[in-house]
């Protein structure tokens, strides 16, 4: 707990430092959790591969697509249910951005 809180606090200024400080977890759930809360905090999907559990995984991954229209982590997520709702925030955010286009002459 003290060093998943650690992590956290590490995360939005190093994190490096706070992925190494989640590999030092013994418990597998523990250190997903703890990757998982350092890829929000730190606005990084890359983190995200670190985590073991694939539900957690995909979850982190979801975060990023709909949360920071990363789009690009949709190929990241093996649940195909999860994936294919990857894609359908991918559709509905370029649907909206290009009726916020102005229109052509």
């Amino acid at each position: 707990s003290d060093i998943i809180d650690e992590a956290q606090k590490t995360a939005p200024a190093d994190a490096g430092r706070a992925e190494l400080l989640c590999g030092t977890l013994a418990q597998t759930s523990d250190a997903d959790q703890c990757y998982d809360s350092v890829a929000r905090l730190a606005s990084q999907s890359s983190t995200c591969g670190k985590v073991a559990d694939a539900r957690t995984k995909d979850s982190c991954y979801l975060y990023f697509a709909i949360n920071k229209d990363e789009f690009g982590v949709c190929t990241s997520i093996e649940d195909p249910n999860l994936q294919s709702s990857c894609y359908s925030f991918k559709n509905l955010h370029d649907i909206q951005t290009a009726s916020e286009q102005p229109a052509q002459a």
